[in-house]
């Protein structure tokens, strides 16, 4: 879905999300578009930062904030545990014997 100018340029703070960053370039290609709209640099989340070779920094000099990644791949960029949330869904899965929903 394209967005159009106005409804970027109305955007004060701009979230990118994606499920696995290896080149970045998805996500730089992102950034770039909103940044080329007027939004501010978005804080970029990521849930597997694989990052291989310069990915991380391409992010970052694509226009970023900030680039947060979850704990499933170590990185420095790692901020947000994914501990409680599969200790629940094991919990879960222990709960109903291995029963799919």
């Amino acid at each position: 879905m394209l967005m159009s100018t106005a409804l970027i340029q109305a955007i004060t703070k701009a979230l990118n999300l994606d499920d696995i960053a290896s080149s970045g370039r998805t996500m730089s290609r992102a950034i770039e578009r909103l940044r080329e709209g007027g939004t501010r640099p978005p804080i970029c989340i990521v849930i597997h930062a694989v990052f291989s070779g310069t990915a991380h920094d391409e992010i970052l000099s694509a226009g970023a904030a900030r680039v947060i990644s979850t704990d499933s791949i170590p990185h420095p960029s790692n901020a947000i545990s994914m501990a409680a949330p599969l200790a629940r869904a094991v919990s879960d899965l222990i709960a109903r014997k291995g029963q799919v929903r």
